[in-house]
């Protein structure tokens, strides 16, 4: 049981990036069931924070901002919560995976966190081009108007008064 334990320590060194990106399907595959109940929580940060960009651009262009305050605050509270839980199964992700999936091999185990390690960034990185797209997007067609021929002047950012 100390050779068990031994190889467990070292392999639970490191970050977790599988559990980082994906968390609830990392989660479920390793047996860890409750990881699931957070993707709701990611959703609805998703949505908070896109509808409340948006939401911000368009009352910078019509009114004032007081309508989108609590949106904005309860879309940066969600968004606090979702970080937090994405870092601790990131730092917790190697323990539960060798715990949960019960491995006895390291190399097999190192691999197979590795796989998931390559396809968490790939998610990532294509999150994060479609998140930025969609904000992109939102905030272009508010301001797209007769008045304002390019999206991007100085003019169509000017708060009105």
């Amino acid at each position: 049981m100390e050779d068990y334990d031994d190889k467990a320590t070292d392999s639970q060194n490191g970050y977790n990036w599988g559990a980082f990106w994906l968390t609830g399907i990392w989660g479920a595959c390793h047996g860890y069931w409750l990881s699931l109940a957070y993707i709701p929580l990611i959703l609805v940060a998703l949505f908070l924070s896109i509808f409340s960009i948006v939401n911000v651009a368009a009352h910078l262009s019509r009114s004032s901002l007081a309508l989108a305050y609590p949106l904005i605050l309860l879309s940066v509270v969600v968004d606090i919560l979702t970080v937090i839980t994405l870092y601790r199964f990131g730092r917790k992700g190697n323990k539960l995976a060798w715990i949960m999936r019960g491995s006895r091999d390291k190399e097999s185990y190192k691999k197979r966190e590795k796989n998931w390690a390559i396809a968490g960034w790939v998610v990532g990185v294509i999150a994060a081009v479609w998140y930025v797209s969609v904000i992109y997007v939102s905030v272009a067609n508010e301001y797209s108007s007769p008045d304002c021929g390019d999206v991007m002047s100085i003019e169509c950012f000017q708060i009105s008064k």
